[in-house]
């Protein structure tokens, strides 16, 4: 005798319903495919579980006794489900990570996508800070990474470059700059 999930969560469906048809419709099955799964679970246990009428079914005794297992396995089933959850989440590690507008705008959303799909069980809380608030952040331990501006004090980090954030200046066309390949700050003035 070999009931699958599918067959016990029909079989309370029906039992909880008083009808085969509001059960199977409550599991996502047909009447008749519903109908075929009670009859061989009759047919595997080689006995009537189902007292079938015009207003319904009611259950018999081994219906009473399969009603009280499969509610069992249903409820160790839910158990194993969170168990195993915990374990999951468990297993996840999560990275705090502040960083500048100018980071998150232009440097992380391709990186970190690319990132996270190769790296499913870490999760990033990415937060934007100003970049004198990521380095007091990193150095409270409110975060273990910021990604900042080079111009922010961080005498007392350890300093990485990541990515350089290249500034432009823009002119009319007509300017007196207009067609510099470089300037300096003294320059635009």
């Amino acid at each position: 005798m070999r009931f699958d999930l599918t067959d016990l969560r029909l079989f309370l469906a029906v039992a909880d319903t008083g009808s085969i048809t509001h059960g199977a419709a409550d599991v996502g099955l047909s009447l008749p495919a519903a109908s075929e799964r009670l009859r061989d679970m009759e047919a595997a246990g080689q006995v009537m579980l189902l007292e079938r009428g015009r207003r319904g079914v009611s259950l018999t005794e081994a219906g009473e006794a399969l009603v009280h297992h499969a509610r069992t396995v249903m409820r160790q089933m839910a158990d194993m489900h969170s168990e195993l959850g915990l374990h999951a989440k468990a297993m996840r590690t999560a990275i705090r990570v502040a960083a500048n507008t100018a980071a998150i705008t232009e440097y992380l959303p391709a990186k970190l996508a690319t990132w996270m799909t190769e790296n499913p069980r870490i999760d990033v809380e990415l937060k934007e800070r100003q970049s004198a608030d990521i380095a007091r952040a990193v150095v409270r331990g409110f975060v273990e990474i910021g990604i900042l501006s080079d111009a922010a004090g961080t005498t007392e980090l350890e300093r990485i470059p990541f990515a350089q954030d290249q500034l432009v200046v823009i002119v009319a066309k007509h300017h007196r700059l207009a067609g510099s390949k470089r300037v300096s700050f003294p320059d635009i003035l």
